[in-house]
Order: structure tokens, then sequence, then C-alpha cells
């Protein structure tokens, strides 16, 4: 392999390892396969050069050092769990529910942006452009594969939980998302994907997918990276035991109808009572709903009462009921969500946790194009560290920093 620096990079080339951050976070895979999209989020995040496999069709001599550039991990990397912080703040939106957020006025003064790049201008958004690659096209093939494949495997499951076999009901995801594939960003892809079906296997399909890609970002262990991706596979199994024409009413649930959905967590921990799987991805479908403010159900705990791998599991299903499609309404915007959470969820998910996965989602919608709430399109340049859903917009010729703009938001991905 050889290091090529970023502005003699060019589609096809091949990373020979993998490519981060100033701040840890994982940009491109070992082994991807470099495209127009992929070298303009390397320029962005000011990567001066790559190792590129020798293959690569591209011939370019080695002008680079031979140490890396060194990484500084944040602290919000280690998983042990704080302490519960008391709740002083509004709910959060469970997935079934409706309630609109609002976001608080208060905007601190975050530190000067630096000098905004500069990008070439697109007829297409990225999410257009995405749509239309053979990446996309290939990973979207896969998730349907694979969500046919949970389907049929929870079919044997519910009617002989014993013979329940892990790695097999994991193996498709951990093919979606292993190091060694061409998919630079899941959380890309399942954006692209929003117009799919939404239903409790889809939806836990990409449950499953976040909680992967969370553990990984908490830095857990191997084999507690399969236990997460596992507990978010079957955090709704419960959900089968619920009349479909409830699970599928084509409007808000009443109150009683939503009580009957309520009781999908104890359904599911009964059902995997007799399942060959950890305690951990039990207790993930019983306790998906708590809280750390005790606000959750069914049981009303708090703190470390709640198994981790169940905090995990809670922000990957929360974060994906509110940005897919619902038979009541449209996908919530990403930034209205990141809102949300950084409104009121310290005090609901595991702070350690929910941090890394704010920190870490923000930055893959770099280059989204967004419609802001005045009607005018842009693409986000800026990712505000102190104000993670205000990034600053580029409309045109201008940029528009949304951390100073309290009256105005994204109000849309394009």
């Amino acid at each position: 392999m050889k290091r090529v620096s970023t502005s003699a990079l060019v589609p096809g080339m091949v990373t020979a390892e993998e490519v981060f951050n100033y701040k840890g976070t994982l940009i491109l895979p070992k082994g991807h396969i470099l495209t127009e999209e992929s070298i303009d989020k390397l320029e962005f995040y000011s990567v001066i050069n790559v190792r590129v496999e020798e293959e690569a069709d591209h011939k370019e001599e080695d002008t680079a050092g031979e140490n890396g550039i060194q990484i500084e991990f944040d602290e919000e990397s280690n998983v042990q769990p704080p302490a519960a912080q008391e709740n002083t703040e509004p709910e959060i939106t469970e997935p079934e529910d409706t309630k609109d957020h609002t976001e608080s006025e208060t905007t601190p003064q975050p530190p000067k942006p630096p000098e905004a790049p500069s990008f070439p201008m697109e007829k297409d958004s990225y999410t257009e452009r995405l749509r239309k690659t053979e990446e996309f096209q290939s990973f979207e093939k896969d998730f349907r594969q694979a969500t046919a494949s949970f389907v049929d495997s929870m079919n044997d499951v519910i009617e002989n939980v014993e013979n329940l076999n892990a790695d097999d009901l994991i193996s498709n995801i951990l093919s979606l998302v292993s190091n060694e594939n061409k998919y630079v960003n899941v959380f890309d892809m399942l954006h692209s994907m929003r117009q799919m079906d939404d239903n409790t296997y889809v939806h836990s399909m990409n449950v499953s997918l976040m909680c992967n890609i969370l553990a990984r970002w908490l830095r857990l262990s191997e084999e507690d990276i399969k236990t997460a991706t596992l507990s978010g596979m079957l955090h709704d199994i419960g959900k089968l035991k619920i009349p479909e024409k409830i699970i599928k009413k084509p409007a808000r649930l009443t109150e009683w109808e939503l009580g009957v959905v309520r009781t999908h967590p104890r359904e599911g921990y009964n059902i995997l009572m007799a399942a060959p799987v950890s305690d951990h991805v039990k207790n993930a479908a019983l306790m998906h709903h708590e809280r750390c403010d005790g606000s959750g159900y069914p049981l009303k705990l708090s703190g470390a009462q709640i198994d981790p791998f169940a905090k995990i599991v809670a922000i990957a299903d929360v974060y994906d009921a509110m940005t897919s499609t619902r038979v009541y309404r449209g996908p919530q915007c990403p930034f209205t969500v990141i809102a949300a959470f950084e409104n009121e969820g310290f005090q609901k998910y595991e702070p350690a946790y929910i941090l890394t996965f704010l920190k870490n989602i923000v930055n893959t919608y770099i280059l989204h194009r967004v419609r802001l709430t005045n009607g005018e399109e842009g693409d986000v340049v800026y990712i505000n560290p102190d104000r993670l859903s205000r990034p600053m917009v580029r409309v045109g010729n201008k940029y528009i920093d949304l951390s100073k703009e309290p009256h105005l938001r994204i109000d849309s991905l394009l």
C-alpha cells in the first residue's frame, strides 16, 4: 500500500486502512472503493492523505511521512454508565406518540467555525446522487434480502423459541456493517431507503443496525457488539403478539389501543424466557422503553436498574421510529430528532451513550441538502459542536450559521 494526498485521490482507489477524523470518528472503512462523494467527505474533514492499495488504478508517489495522523479520542468513548440524573425536562416523544417537540430558545455562542469548504455545486441532492450509485442499489438489495430472511427466521422462533440460533439470526446484519464491505455510511443508506414499508420487521432490522454501529462507537468488545446487535433485532418481538389491526391501524391509536401496544415489552420478555440467548437480550426486550429518570414503562425502572444493552436499544429505537414513516405521519427530520435529544435526552437516556450517538450521527449528514423553515435550500457544510442540531448551511453563495438564528432551523432533508 502507499500514501496518497487527498487532492490526488480519484474514484476507484481502495482504502488500505480505516480513515478517522481528528476526534476518532470513522469516516471511511478499510477496503472502501473511493467515489466522488467519499473524496468530498475526506476533503471536508481536512484529511491530508490516505493509504490506498497498490492495486488501485492510480500511480502516485508516496509523499507522506511514515507515521499516520495521531487521533485524540473523546472521553465519551468510555462507556462506563454514569449515575442517573434527575428529570427536569419535558418528555421526549415515544415511538408511538405523536406530540410535537419544541426547541429551546437558549443559544449559547459557539466557537468561531473554520472557513467553510468549497464544494462544487451539484444539480442533484446528496441523497439523489446516492440513490443512483451501485453502492446504494447493492445495499438496498442486500437489506431487503436480509429482512426477508429475518421474517422467515422469526416465524420459526415463534414456533419453537428453544431452537433460536443467535449467530444465524444476526449474520446478515453483521455482513451489512462489516469493515470489509463496501458500504461507507449505513445511516446514509437507511435514510435514503425511508420509502420502504414501515413494519415491525424493517424497524427491527434498522434498530439492529443502529445498535451495532452505536456499540462500535462506544468501543465495546466484539462479543458485546454482537449482543447489542441481537438485542436490537429482538427488542420488539413482543409486538408479534399484538393484534395486527392495532399495529397497522392507519391512524393514531386510542388510549386503550396504546395500552395494548405497551404490553409488548412483557410479551417479548415472556417469549424469550426459554430462548438460548443472553439475559441482556431478554432484558432489552423488557426494558427498552424504560428511561433513566423513571418515566418509562412497564416497570418504571431508573438509572442503574436498566440493563445497559436496553439503554443502547432505547436510543436506536426512538431515533429510528421518529425518523421513519408512520401510517399517520411522514418521517421527522433527523435534525428535529437530534434537537429533541439535545433538549431532553440527557435526563432520559444514558448520558455517555446519547452523547456518543449524537456526536457521531450528526456527522453522517455532512453534505446533505436540506430545506430550512424559511423555504431556502442549501447544503450542510459544518457541524457546530455545541449545538449539534444547528449546523452551518451553505445557501447559494451565503453561509447561514443556525446556532445564531434561533427562529430558523432545518425543516427537512432533501
